[in-house]
């Protein structure tokens, strides 16, 4: 059965690898095919050759350029031979008189290191890269084993007696050869070649055109040109010592004892880089722990060609890529090269199927198998194309990859994978003074936030090409964030006291290196802790993700040190500011001397680590520690022991992650985090509400006296940067109308509540709204989880008080807030979410002139009457007169995410007998993914009109200045939220 099938670079040559059995493979050669009286031109050519090298001046041009010279003198000789049969004879002569003989495939193949010849039968064995020793279909006679040991004496830098072998040999090319075993008639028993290293310091200089490396200089591609000016692109690890290929080799060995194999093949075992690590403390301590990675990349990739495949992908020198068939090297257009090169790497059919299933699942394209051929195009500009080939055994891809693109730019920031259609319904023609007065407001505070912008940072530290190279195939959705990015992160000038120095080598594994499932495909990683900590949204094939954490993995001894040090620094902690709620001032050097006093050859990369986990566990949040950094998620839940941790994604939804506790260490955990929020929780107590130091909210639930499953806790993060109109215009959740049409309601005092299902993006709507309000307007906001940020300065935030005690003495509640706040005298008051008894007097401060924005929980407007009408909260419906507005928002899915929209914008009329009805505005159609106006006539509009006595076209100016303003603001995107309410309030006052 056939195995594997590719062709020597620069040669006509095709090697097969032949399974014969279990274990048992067959290196079989297929030379050009001699066809007629080929055979008697070659030995009238070898034969005049002979004596034309005898010549030293004609000799030395042969040597200078062969191919050249060998087509002038054959085409002399037989004029009318094609050039294809030139270049037939040039291989045979080439290799009979420069080259070996029958064994120079063996020498010229890139996947050989040592050839074995017996010198009693002639057989010939090989040590292949990826079958490792296996007998060929060569079998030297034994004149041709005398004549090929001759050339070894002519050819060695010590040129030798034949009657006189040594043991070794070296040869001018490079070759090693070991001449083994008693002499049978002046014939060695066994000859052993040794090919050069790939170590670009061993090749011939002057074949060498390039050489770099690649994934955290592990991998090293050299450029190598053949004659006739053939160039051949050659990847592989970094050369590693006989001492480090046997603990590979043994490694092998444990993981078949282990796994129970008998092969060793990509896909069949399963052990983690820490294991690994385990293994090599245990078996071979000599080996450095800054070796470990390299050994195990070296192990991973050894029989994974489509790994191989990727980091050529990733490599930022090559323009395209090709895989052709299987068994067929792959080729490359490279930038230092002419046109087609060879690789080293040769996939076979399920190679090549493996990453047409990447390519496909990394655009986010369903697969579909009636589809032969497949356009994917990624957003930095490269395009694949992918054609279905079908055999008599089976099928396979013939895939193509363009990476000329690669040198486009970023998409811009905020932009995001669905956007919807707009559709403007403003009536209106162009008008000079709306461009005018927006161009006026642009040009000047966007001018002022550029002189008052922090100067540029510091170039990034990259660790590798590769690593930049491989995530920009990912879906960029956050490229728009500061910080989120894999290439590298921001070096500062000098480490703050409780920062670690940044390490020379990455110390988390790849995204290549990570265990996965075949099936599962990285959507997306980003950074949550540089350097020690980032996340990868993986995707298997039910279309089912994960939330994976990737940190850096320990040695059995770097977790004794770790635990010693962790016990050691509880006594010696250093304080240098007082202890607040939870934080801890971690100094760095203190942390380092303890450490080395564990271990005093400890490495400094390997120092940060350690530091890194201690900085978790003792000042952090422990596990989940990396997902407070993640400014992506909303929520963060654990319902129980032994059940992964669920997070709330703000782009994929609610989805399990890689963590989990066990039932101590979870109880342990609920404590630290009722200790952090200065609170406590017990037996007596196990449930608490509590705001954490950084002003996220926990409701934690201790131990199984009310949870069947055991200790649980649900976070809801605080929002760091806050929502403004400018995001939600780039998260396509409002058009420009919709927030024009706000904006002037909130402006002219009209109270709005926003209504939506869980997670519909409710309170982020509102704070946006917020900027709409005049910035000198007097502004109370109430909440139970502290939400909203405004940067007006004329705001007071307040937000409820749990109390411990039994009788509840000493709470403080959204009804009492409520009723505090009238008495402040605000202008709008803004109250984050409505549910009980303090509705009614929400709508009492409504009817008595205070404007107000609040939110609801409902599916829809008739849900959310029925809630504020009937109990608990019971409304009476003659109050809805002073409530102008009802916003819906929704959520739905595009491709998988989950995007927000404004379902409708409703005005409340009050009708006959105090009915409430609702005449609606503006709607979203989920098929066109748009909004489109669908009224005639506001009551809204009326009264703003009223209030201004402004005419139809003086109100429609308005409304498109707006909206126009929006547009541009839209294109503009300004990240700082007091430059934009800035605008707001210029255009506010020139309007």
């Amino acid at each position: 059965m056939l195995a594997s099938q590719y062709q020597i670079p620069g040669t006509q040559v095709i090697i097969s690898i032949i399974q014969t059995g279990p274990l048992f493979y067959e290196y079989q050669v297929k030379e050009p095919e001699l066809m007629g009286d080929d055979s008697e031109r070659i030995k009238f050519l070898r034969s005049h050759f002979s004596r034309l090298f005898q010549d030293k001046k004609r000799n030395q041009q042969f040597v200078q350029n062969f191919s050249h010279e060998f087509a002038l003198e054959t085409s002399k000789l037989y004029p009318s031979l094609s050039l294809d049969k030139i270049k037939l004879f040039e291989y045979y002569i080439f290799r009979d008189s420069r080259g070996f003989g029958p064994i120079q495939p063996l020498i010229d193949d890139p996947f050989i290191s040592s050839i074995a010849i017996n010198g009693t039968d002639g057989l010939v064995h090989v040590t292949h890269d990826t079958y490792e020793t296996i007998s060929t279909s060569l079998h030297l006679r034994e004149d041709e084993i005398r004549i090929l040991v001759k050339k070894f004496c002519n050819r060695s830098i010590r040129p030798f007696d034949y009657d006189t072998i040594p043991d070794v040999v070296e040869l001018r090319t490079g070759l090693k050869i070991i001449f083994s075993g008693q002499k049978k008639n002046k014939t060695p028993l066994i000859i052993t070649i040794e090919k050069p290293s790939s170590d670009t310091r061993s090749l011939v200089p002057d074949r060498i055109i390039s050489s770099y490396h690649l994934y955290h200089d592990m991998i090293e591609v050299t450029i190598i040109v053949s004659p006739p000016d053939r160039f051949f692109y050659q990847i592989s690890i970094i050369p590693l010592s006989d001492h480090e290929k046997s603990a590979i080799q043994a490694s092998i060995e444990y993981i078949k004892k282990k796994s129970g194999l008998q092969t060793f093949h990509e896909g069949a075992f399963r052990i983690s880089e820490n294991d690994f690590s385990g293994f090599l403390h245990t078996n071979y301590p000599d080996i450095p722990d800054r070796k470990h990675h390299l050994l195990y990349t070296a192990l991973t990739f050894r029989q994974d060609v489509v790994k191989w495949i990727r980091v050529i992908l990733a490599d930022p020198n090559i323009t395209r890529i090709l895989c052709t068939h299987p068994g067929k090297s792959v080729k490359v257009w490279h930038k230092k090269t002419l046109g087609e090169t060879e690789t080293s790497v040769i996939p076979n059919r399920s190679d090549i199927n493996r990453f047409a299933t990447f390519l496909i699942k990394s655009s986010g394209k369903d697969y579909d198998p009636s589809q032969n051929e497949i356009t994917l195009q990624f957003k930095m500009g490269e395009r694949v194309f992918l054609t279905r080939i079908r055999d008599d055994k089976g099928h396979y891809y013939q895939i193509e990859i363009e990476k000329n693109g690669n040198k486009k730019p970023l998409p811009e920031k905020n932009q995001r994978v669905s956007v919807p259609k707009i559709t403007h319904t403003l009536e209106s023609e162009p008008d000079e003074r709306i461009d005018a007065l927006i161009s006026k407001i642009f040009e000047r505070d966007l001018k002022k936030e550029s002189s008052e912008s922090l100067p540029s940072p510091n170039e990034p530290v990259k660790y590798s090409e590769e690593e930049q190279g491989f995530f920009r195939l990912l879906n960029p959705l956050k490229k728009g964030l500061k910080g989120f990015s894999l290439s590298g992160y921001q070096r500062k000038e000098k480490p703050s006291r409780d920062e670690a120095p940044v390490p020379d080598v990455l110390q988390v594994p790849s995204v290549m290196n990570i265990p996965a499932r075949d099936d599962d495909i990285a959507e997306e990683a980003y950074w949550l802790y540089q350097p020690h900590a980032y996340a990868v949204i993986l995707q298997d094939k039910n279309k089912e993700r994960l939330y994976r954490v990737i940190e850096p993995e320990l040695t059995p001894r770097e977790r004794i040190i770790l635990e010693e040090t962790h016990e050691t620094l509880r006594d010696v902690l250093v304080y240098d500011k007082p202890v607040s709620r939870g934080d801890l001032f971690l100094e760095y050097g203190e942390v380092a001397k303890i450490v080395r006093t564990y271990d005093p050859k400890i490495h400094d990369d390997r120092l940060s680590v350690i530091y890194y986990y201690l900085r978790r566990n003792l000042n952090g949040y422990g596990k989940i520690d990396p997902l407070m950094y993640d400014e992506l998620l909303e929520d963060i839940s654990c319902n129980g022991h032994d059940l992964p941790v669920y997070i709330h994604h703000r782009y994929y939804g609610s989805i399990p992650t890689s963590i989990r506790f066990e039932s101590e260490e979870l109880n342990r955990f609920v404590l630290k985090l009722s200790q952090k929020a200065d609170k406590q929780v017990s037996l007596t107590s196990p449930l608490l509400d509590a705001s954490l130091p950084n002003g996220s909210r926990a409701q934690i639930t201790y131990s199984d006296v009310v949870s069947t499953k055991g200790s649980s806790f649900t976070i809801r993060k605080f929002r760091s940067d806050p929502m403004t109109p400018a995001t939600l215009l780039a998260f396509g959740t409002y058009s420009n109308e919709l927030l024009a049409f706000i904006w002037l309601a909130l402006e002219n005092r009209q109270s709005l509540i926003v209504v939506g299902g869980t997670a519909s993006g409710k309170t982020s709507a509102m704070n946006a709204f917020s900027f709409f309000i005049p910035h000198n307007s007097k502004i109370v906001s109430l909440e139970d989880t502290r939400e909203i940020q405004i940067p007006q300065k004329n705001w007071l935030p307040v937000q409820t008080r749990v109390s411990n005690s039994f009788n509840d003495r000493g709470s403080v509640d959204l009804f009492d807030l409520l009723k505090a706040s009238l008495r402040q005298r605000p202008e709008y008051i803004i109250v984050g979410e409505v549910r009980g008894s303090e509705a009614q007097t929400l709508f009492q401060a409504m009817n008595s002139g205070h404007t107000t924005l609040s939110t609801l929980h409902a599916g829809n407007i008739e849900e959310a009457l029925n809630r504020l009408t009937n109990e608990p909260i019971n409304v009476p419906p003659a109050m809805f007169g002073a409530l102008n507005l009802m916003v819906i928002q929704t959520f739905h899915y595009r491709a998988g995410r989950m995007i927000r929209r404004c379902d409708a914008i409703h005005e409340i009329v009050l009708g006959e007998g105090d009915k409430v009805n609702w005449n609606t505005l503006y709607e979203y159609d989920p098929k066109k993914d748009s909004f489109k106006k669908v009224f005639k006539k506001s009551k809204t509009l009326q009264t703003i009109q009223y209030m201004h006595n402004w005419t139809d076209e003086e109100i429609q100016f308005q409304l498109n200045l707006r909206a126009s303003f929006l547009s541009k603001l839209r294109n503009q995107y300004s990240t700082d939220p007091e430059i934009l309410i800035q605008m707001i309030s210029d255009l506010r006052r020139m309007a």
